[in-house]
């Protein structure tokens, strides 16, 4: 079964960027086992691009196992 929106939402991770983060380091960081190339260009999108800056709250699906 695919998880619903609401469900999908419950599981996202709040991820307040700091200095020195990117989107590549930070999918590093929570999925260290995984290819982090999908990760990045999902993020991206949800940035709004690939550009983030310290102290931005980025909200990142949690289910990051896939």
């Amino acid at each position: 079964a695919t998880p619903t929106a609401e469900a999908q939402a419950a599981e996202a991770v709040l991820v307040v960027v700091q200095p020195g983060d990117t989107l590549w380091t930070i999918a590093r960081t929570l999925a260290p086992e995984r290819d982090v190339r999908p990760l990045v260009a999902e993020w991206t999108e949800i940035a709004g691009g690939p550009s983030i800056q310290p102290g931005q709250r980025l909200r990142v699906p949690g289910t990051l196992d896939n």
